[in-house]
C-alpha cells in the first residue's frame, strides 16, 4: 500500500512538472545548461572571469548575430550596445549555433523579468525560480553539480581556459590574429608576440641556438682585431654576415640592431656587456611602445627584443645573480651605460620615448 502511494505521488508530481513549463526542476536543469554554456564561452573567447561576469545583454545582441562581421576566416565578430557601452567579442563560425541556442535558453529563464546581465542562472533550494547572475565560483559549483550526475571533469579554471585559448590561437593562426581574437591591449599583445610561437619565430630561434656558443664569450676573451660596440664587440668590422640564411634583421655595420644578427658579433659574459644589452632593450622597449600596430612593432622592434632576450637568457644561465642585479639597476634605477644613457636622452629630446 505504501509503495503504491509513493508511486501515485511520484506520478502526480511528474505530471505537474510536465504541465508546468516553468517548473522548478525544468528551471534547475536550464540553469545547469546556462552555466555549461558560460564555461564554453570562456573556453571559446578566452576572456577573463571578471569580463564574463560583467557582460551585459540587450535586444541588439540577437540582431547582431545576423549581421556579425567577418573578423578573420572562420571567425565572427559580434558587436552590440548594452548598458550604454559597446560590447565586442569574437567567436568561431562553429560556435554561432551554440550562442543562438543560449540566447533562447536565456529568454526562457528570464521570461518578462528585467535583467540586464548576459549570463543568468536561477537560485537554489528555496528560491529555484528567482534569477541571479553567475557567481565568481560558478565553475567550481558547476563541476561539483556535474560530479553528482556522474560527469567527473578536470577542474579547469578561467585563467587556464584563457591560457589554452592563447596557445591555440598563436599556434594555429599566428600572433597578429591571436592578439585580435584574445582582445589584448596593445602592450599585452606585443609582449605575447615578442615571446613568439609561430613558425617564423621557431626558425629564428633555431638560428639563435646555432650561433650562441660562439657568440657568448668568457670575461676578458677579446679576439684579435675586435672592437667594442654598443651591444658587445665586433670581430670583423665592415664584414657583416648574417647568422643564418634567413634573418629578420639584416646585419649592417651602421646599425646597432644589425650587429645583433651578424655572425661577427660577440658579447662577453661580464657586467659591462650585460649592461649594454639591457640598455639596448630598455631603449627599444620605450620606442616600441609607440608602434601603431602589431605588424609595425614586429617589423621594427620585435625581432631585436627577441634576440636581446635570448642572449640575456644565455647570460643568465651562466650568472643569474649578476644579470638580475644589473637588470634591476638598468630598468628600475635607470643606470644605463654611457652610450645608451646618451641615446635615451636623445629619445626624450625627440619626444619618442
Amino acid at each position: 500500500m505504501r509503495v503504491r502511494r509513493i508511486a501515485g505521488l511520484t506520478a502526480k508530481n511528474l505530471a505537474a512538472a510536465n504541465a508546468d513549463a516553468q517548473s522548478p526542476i525544468r528551471r534547475s536543469h536550464a540553469s545547469i545548461a546556462a552555466s555549461c554554456f558560460a564555461a564554453l564561452f570562456l573556453a571559446e573567447t578566452g576572456i577573463n572571469l571578471a569580463q564574463l561576469l560583467a557582460m551585459k545583454w540587450s535586444p541588439e545582441l540577437a540582431t547582431s548575430l545576423k549581421d556579425a562581421s567577418v573578423a578573420r576566416q572562420k571567425f565572427r565578430e559580434i558587436k552590440y550596445r548594452a548598458g550604454g557601452r559597446d560590447v565586442t567579442f569574437t567567436v568561431s563560425l562553429g560556435f554561432m549555433p551554440k550562442l543562438r541556442a543560449y540566447l533562447a535558453l536565456r529568454e526562457y529563464l528570464v521570461q518578462d523579468a528585467e535583467w540586464d546581465v548576459l549570463f543568468v542562472v536561477v537560485g537554489h533550494y528555496a528560491q529555484p525560480r528567482r534569477l541571479t547572475g553567475l557567481s565568481t565560483q560558478f565553475l567550481e559549483r558547476l563541476y561539483s553539480r556535474l560530479d553528482t550526475l556522474g560527469m567527473v571533469l578536470p577542474r579547469i579554471g578561467a585563467r587556464q581556459w584563457r591560457a589554452a585559448k592563447q596557445d591555440w590561437a598563436m599556434s594555429n593562426h599566428g600572433p597578429v590574429i591571436a592578439a585580435r581574437l584574445m582582445g589584448h591591449s596593445l602592450e599585452t599583445a606585443l609582449r605575447s608576440y615578442s615571446n613568439g610561437t609561430d613558425a617564423a619565430h621557431k626558425a629564428e630561434m633555431g638560428a639563435f641556438l646555432a650561433s650562441v656558443e660562439k657568440t657568448v664569450l668568457g670575461p676578458g676573451n677579446d679576439p684579435a682585431g675586435s672592437i667594442g660596440s654598443a651591444v658587445g664587440i665586433c670581430i670583423g668590422f665592415h664584414k657583416p654576415a648574417p647568422i643564418a640564411a634567413s634573418v629578420t634583421v639584416q646585419p649592417d655595420c651602421r646599425s646597432t640592431e644589425g650587429c645583433l644578427f651578424c655572425d661577427q658579433y660577440r658579447v662577453h659574459a661580464d657586467a659591462a656587456d650585460i649592461r649594454k644589452l639591457l640598455g639596448c632593450r630598455h631603449c627599444v622597449r620605450l620606442v616600441g611602445g609607440r608602434a601603431d600596430s602589431i605588424e609595425q612593432y614586429d617589423r621594427s622592434f620585435g625581432a631585436v627584443l627577441r634576440r636581446v632576450d635570448f642572449l640575456l637568457d644565455e647570460l643568465r644561465r651562466r650568472d643569474a645573480t649578476m644579470v638580475d642585479q644589473i637588470e634591476h639597476d638598468v630598468d628600475i634605477e635607470g643606470n644605463l651605460d654611457a652610450f645608451w644613457s646618451a641615446k635615451l636622452d636623445q629619445l626624450y629630446e625627440l619626444g619618442v620615448a
